[in-house]
């Protein structure tokens, strides 16, 4: 289990990185706001933004532990027994091994610490 590993899980096998960055005239800005959240989604639910994946301390998942953010991914249920909406994958999320999840929540905690935009 490594970062990179857990990098390439949450970039090009989920996509968890461009749907939880905020998007420019030119999409996700993974250069500069990589997981900072804030993206909305519309749809028939009504509208989901997306939350920010940083270490941030205040806006991002700094203070979840690492079973939380398991829950969190591959049941869609957060901490307070609240229920995510879509487009969140949980269903999808939750064939993952744990060694991959491992590696994806170690990914997300090396991550630039970048409050959410507003």
């Amino acid at each position: 289990m490594t970062v990179k590993y857990g990098e390439y899980l949450a970039g090009p096998v989920a996509h968890c990185m461009e749907c939880h960055t905020p998007h420019g005239p030119q999409g996700p800005m993974l250069d500069t706001h990589l997981g900072a959240g804030g993206f909305v989604f519309n749809g028939p639910w009504g509208s989901t933004v997306a939350p920010n994946l940083t270490p941030h301390p205040e806006d991002g998942i700094a203070d979840y532990t690492d079973e939380e953010l398991k829950v969190m991914i591959t049941q869609g249920v957060r901490p307070d027994g609240s229920h995510m909406t879509p487009p969140m994958p949980y269903a999808f999320l939750a064939n993952m091994t744990a060694e991959d999840l491992d590696a994806v929540i170690l990914y997300l905690r090396s991550l630039e610490p970048l409050p959410m935009p507003e």
